[in-house]
């Protein structure tokens, strides 16, 4: 979804002044996507971290590799635009946020993707009304790290793991009990469950080497 100059800019406008200045402190530090000093690299530095104090102190350990079923376009419009309220409440900084939210329920989005999937025959998939953000936004990549939030602090608090990493769809749980992996997965997927959202099958738990 290429966007144009302007659009880039109020994307990015509207990312730094209300997305990012409302919500980003309020993240977990093991949120690791789109974030000053928190990005990929950061992530690698955590998940060597997370590997070498399990590797150093068990004999056995294990890694619960989850992943989100095409996130970016599942993501729910009414959900994160009351998540976004909790924090906002200008109205003319939220008439612009929707905007750009309900830009994926345009006809001409999905026009173009299947003009895309007949000339060169790749699988794409369609947004539904009321789903989905804009692939490469700078907005769709702030919204992507907010709307499971609550996810992120359920299971660094409530399940007490020591060892967690998640971008953007992608989400690692160390543990040394199988069994307790295996309850922090159903608990994870009511939590996604609720957000509608659903785990997809490269969802799997590790034994370590």
């Amino acid at each position: 979804m290429c966007q144009s100059i302007k659009d880039k800019v109020i994307n990015h406008l509207v990312s730094y002044y209300f997305l990012i200045d409302n919500f980003d402190k309020n993240l977990i530090n093991n949120n690791v996507a789109t974030r000053i000093n928190k990005g990929t690299h950061y992530g690698l530095r955590l998940f060597k971290k997370y590997y070498n104090y399990y590797k150093n102190n068990y004999n056995t350990f294990y890694i619960l590799k989850f992943d989100i079923k095409k996130y970016f376009y599942n993501i729910d419009h009414d959900i994160v635009k009351k998540i976004i309220r909790n924090k906002i409440k200008d109205k003319k900084a939220l008439k612009l946020i929707d905007a750009i939210i309900d830009s994926t329920d345009e006809d001409y989005i999905n026009r173009s993707i299947l003009k895309l999937k007949e000339k060169y025959d790749i699988k794409l998939p369609l947004y539904k009304k009321g789903k989905g953000l804009p692939i490469g936004n700078m907005t769709s990549q702030i919204i992507a790290c907010i709307y499971l939030d609550e996810l992120d602090k359920y299971i660094v608090n409530n399940l007490k793991i020591k060892g967690y990493i998640r971008y953007m769809d992608d989400g690692v749980v160390f543990h040394q009990d199988k069994v307790y992996l295996k309850y922090c997965l159903k608990e994870i997927e009511k939590i996604v469950s609720k957000y509608k959202l659903e785990l997809n099958s490269k969802t799997k738990i590790y034994k370590s080497c």
